[in-house]
């Protein structure tokens, strides 16, 4: 039996949508008796709408970067909480005159801070909670940023990285900012499944940035080849789809 794991933005969902054809290719690959999921920097909330939108068959799910981990079943099999003192320390650290948006996710939700909306064309917009609901939890799994350039953004996770690094990580991706808890990576979350489903056999990742470096690296795995060239050095192999990606996998011994 083969395991995939797949990035989502940029990788599985490309140029606006999931293809019918890579659908297919993952029920061609579950099929024969693999186990394919989802790795992603979203929380459940936001990937079980996209999952539910273009009904992706999926073994699991690792939410917020490998912060939350589920099995086939929607069972929790990991749940990370991030340093919640750091966290409101990081929400003060923004520059207010570069920030978009930020958010915050407990794993489960997505709470958006309601002074500065998200676009709604941005396709999570209608999955947000009142980012104070998160707060008052102080059940902080992972931080969303969105800055007003590359630039800026590049420069905030590198500042992150600086003060909190023994804490936190920030990987920056365009305009945009993940943050999670140190240590925890999408080649962690995968280790979790790993070990629930007692799998024995090759191990596949594919995705396009920064945050599924660990993953690639960890399994040797892929990259889409309109990633980040940064993210396609550590890549024994670039793909321009998930389902090219698939077959190549099935063709092997």
């Amino acid at each position: 039996m083969k395991l995939f794991a797949s990035d989502y933005d940029g990788t599985l969902h490309l140029n606006g949508s999931v293809s019918d054809s890579t659908i297919e290719a993952i029920h061609k690959f579950k099929n024969a008796g693999n186990t394919f999921g989802i790795a992603t920097g979203r929380s459940i909330s936001s990937i079980a709408a996209e999952i539910d939108k273009y009904k992706i068959p999926v073994d699991f799910l690792i939410g917020n970067n490998g912060g939350i981990v589920l099995n086939q079943h929607n069972e929790e099999l990991f749940y990370q909480l991030m340093d919640f003192e750091v966290a409101l320390k990081i929400i003060a650290d923004i520059p207010q005159d570069k920030i978009v948006y930020y958010g915050v996710s407990d794993g489960y939700q997505f709470g958006l801070h309601d002074n500065m909306a998200a676009d709604q064309d941005e396709d999570f917009a209608d999955k947000l909670v009142d980012v104070q609901k998160i707060l008052e939890s102080k059940t902080a799994v992972g931080m969303f940023l969105r800055f007003d350039g590359r630039e800026s953004s590049a420069q905030f996770a590198d500042y992150i990285n600086g003060k909190y690094g023994d804490q936190v990580k920030a990987y920056n991706f365009g305009d945009y900012i993940d943050i999670i808890s140190y240590g925890i990576t999408k080649k962690t979350g995968i280790g979790h499944i790993n070990d629930h489903i007692q799998h024995n056999g090759p191990i596949f990742t594919i995705g396009d940035s920064y945050n599924d470096i660990p993953m690639i690296k960890g399994f040797n795995g892929f990259a889409m080849c309109s990633g980040e060239e940064e993210v396609k050095k550590y890549a024994s192999r670039c793909f321009d789809t998930v389902e090219a990606a698939l077959e190549f996998v099935m063709s092997l011994d």
